[in-house]
């Protein structure tokens, strides 16, 4: 009986050993499993689950010759440079001008003539978000309308009388949309204006002003010539606001 002992124990013994293995090996190999996870993750980039967020706004300024509107468009209004030098009126221009009115009321502009030359200017943002609070400084340049000995009939563009920075501040532009004003001179002078390289805006929630590179459409400026009868500027509109 006894020389049967050791048989036994040696069959309890394995077969503990063979639980005991069946529950540790697979543990451990969970553990490795673990080990080796945080490894790997520990020797990858981090990435973000953030949106990320998008470039500059993508924005096009072009100006083209227009007339200026005889009807109220449907949004009742629209916005004006009204060009003039501080040398004529005593005080820098700021910003644009508005003209409110009735839908499909008809309008007049200025009684004493006809404004010969006008420039429709329109703002496209092609980015997929609005902008918000958006400035942009006109350079603008009068020269002394000169009238040649050889040529009395003539008029040419003379020296330098005054030149200005005019900054233009616009609420918002939405996403793929278009801000239009119309520019005319009402100066006695030469007038050449730069349109702007860039702008600074915000965007919805933001509280950083950001900048964009404005790409120029076919002209990338204006240019007026002296008012024909040489006088100072008329009275605006009926209806204009000018800042």
């Amino acid at each position: 009986m006894l020389d049967g002992w050791p048989i036994i124990a040696r069959f309890v013994l394995g077969g503990f050993l063979a639980a005991i293995g069946a529950v540790v090996v697979p543990m451990a190999g969970y553990i490795l499993k673990d080990a080796w996870d945080a490894w790997k993750a520990k020797s990858q980039p981090a990435t973000s689950t953030s949106q990320p967020v998008q470039g500059p706004a993508a924005l096009l300024f072009k100006c083209d010759l227009a007339k200026l509107p005889s009807t109220v468009p449907a949004s009742g209004q629209v916005f004006t440079m009204d060009i003039i030098s501080k040398q004529e009126v005593g005080a820098e221009a700021w910003g644009l001008g508005t003209r409110h009115g009735q839908p499909g009321e008809k309008w007049e502009w200025f009684k004493e003539r006809e404004i010969s030359l006008v420039s429709r200017c329109d703002i496209t943002n092609y980015a997929d978000f609005p902008i918000f609070n958006v400035v942009m400084v006109f350079k603008q340049e009068f020269r002394a309308a000169v009238v040649p000995k050889d040529n009395p009939a003539s008029t040419v563009s003379g020296d330098v009388v005054d030149a200005s920075d005019r900054t233009v501040v616009i609420d918002n532009i939405d996403a793929k949309s278009t801000f239009s004003f119309y520019a005319y001179s009402q100066s006695r002078h030469f007038v050449a204006v730069e349109i702007p390289k860039e702008v600074t805006y915000l965007r919805a929630g933001g509280e950083t002003r950001e900048s964009a590179k404005i790409l120029p459409g076919f002209l990338a400026g204006m240019s007026f010539s002296p008012r024909t009868d040489n006088s100072g500027p008329e009275t605006p509109p009926a209806g204009v606001t000018v800042h």
